[in-house]
Formats: structure tokens, C-alpha cells, sequence
């Protein structure tokens, strides 16, 4: 049985600018999580920890369900602004 790929298992080449949304997804997606469980721990102490985990967990899980893949080949500039700016409101109420 030999071990070479056909057409069928060659990944599809991407462009810079679909790598640079994969890499900006890959780069917001712990710090949204974390975020999330600093904003937690802040607001309810171990409560809002294990709220933040659910929270966190469930919006992976949509995120998965909906895109089919973590990083969807053909990831939209729509949904890495749409982390980009959970991201911002949680690190703007850490701040505040």
C-alpha cells in the first residue's frame, strides 16, 4: 500500500492575504478567550470564571459549527472583524 497523496488529498494553494486572515484569527482567538475569562473573574470571581468557560466554549463550538473548520480556507474580512472588535470591547471594559 503506498502513501502518496493524489489530487484528492493536495491542499489548495492561498493567497497573502488569506494567510494574513488566518494568522489574525489565530492571534485573536486565545486573546478574546482570555479576555473573557479575565472580564469574568473580575466581575464575579469564580463564578464569572466558570460562566466565562461556558461562554467561551459555546462560542467556539458556533464558530466551528458555522465555518465548517476552525480556519475556514475561505475565511471572510467580516468574521476576523467581527473577532477583532469582541476583542476590543473586552480588552476597553478590562481597562475600564
Amino acid at each position: 500500500m503506498s502513501s502518496q497523496s493524489g489530487p484528492e488529498n493536495t491542499p489548495q494553494p492561498t493567497d497573502l492575504s488569506q494567510d494574513l486572515r488566518a494568522a489574525g484569527l489565530a492571534a485573536l482567538t486565545p486573546l478574546t478567550v482570555g479576555l473573557l475569562l479575565l472580564d469574568g473573574y473580575i466581575l464575579l470571581d469564580e463564578v464569572g470564571v466558570v460562566l466565562a468557560v461556558l461562554a467561551a466554549g459555546g462560542a467556539l463550538f458556533w464558530w466551528r459549527r458555522r465555518h465548517g473548520r476552525w480556519f475556514p480556507p475561505e475565511l471572510s474580512t467580516r468574521a476576523l472583524v467581527g473577532v477583532a472588535v469582541v476583542a476590543a470591547v473586552l480588552t476597553a471594559f478590562t481597562i475600564l
